[in-house]
């Protein structure tokens, strides 16, 4: 019987079936290779959110413990007319920093050497500072306003939009507790599921207004 299979130059050519089985071969080897290169490419992605969500975390817990333990009072919301209605996701509580003294500095000119002048620093009473935060979707904004300290004011002295965290979840909260204890507790992830969590009880030293 007669081989029909071409020959080039004494060497056979491929046939369909080594054909077909060699693109199946090539197919399944960039198959893999593709899946293997999504695989590790989403790892390496959410490594890369999961340390941005430790490092906000981080960052966000420091900054308001640091304000809370530098305060010079704590009040209650309820206390400020239309806090709690104009943001009724605030965390509770008021820090007052009191600004007791400005320096302003002044010159005058002193007789004895003409053409020369002399400082003088004078002091003058100042105002409090009263900072507070609330939530907003995934974030926390601190806000804040200044005020004579003999008083408690409106809720209109609360100005700015300074976003100190993101990425927290709705479980995220500040509470001031009966015993003058304040408990931090910041759950942050993505997609409503948790990746970290950030707890701290600061005891307050400060008088506390309720």
């Amino acid at each position: 019987m007669c081989n029909l299979t071409p020959q080039y130059g004494g060497k056979r050519g491929f046939t369909l079936v080594e054909l077909i089985l060699g693109i199946a071969i090539m197919s399944l080897l960039i198959i893999t290779f593709y899946t293997a290169l999504s695989f590790n490419l989403k790892v390496n992605e959410s490594s890369l959110l999961e340390d941005e969500i430790l490092l906000n975390g981080r960052y966000t817990l420091e900054y308001i413990k640091e304000e809370i333990i530098s305060a010079d009072r704590i009040v209650s919301s309820n206390r400020f007319k239309d806090l709690d209605t104009k943001f009724p996701t605030n965390i509770g509580f008021v820090i007052v920093k009191v600004i007791d003294y400005e320096k302003l500095e002044s010159k005058r000119n002193d007789n004895k050497k003409p053409n020369t002048e002399k400082k003088e620093y004078i002091y003058k009473e100042k105002d409090c500072n009263y900072i507070t935060y609330y939530f907003k979707e995934d974030s926390i904004i601190r806000i804040s306003g200044k005020a004579p300290s003999n008083i408690f004011p409106y809720a209109d002295i609360f100005e700015g939009y300074n976003q100190i965290g993101e990425g927290l979840l709705e479980t995220s909260k500040i509470t001031l507790q009966k015993d003058n204890l304040i408990n931090i507790d910041l759950s942050l992830g993505k997609d409503k599921k948790e990746i970290s969590n950030f707890k701290s009880t600061i005891i307050v030293r400060c008088p506390v207004v309720r």
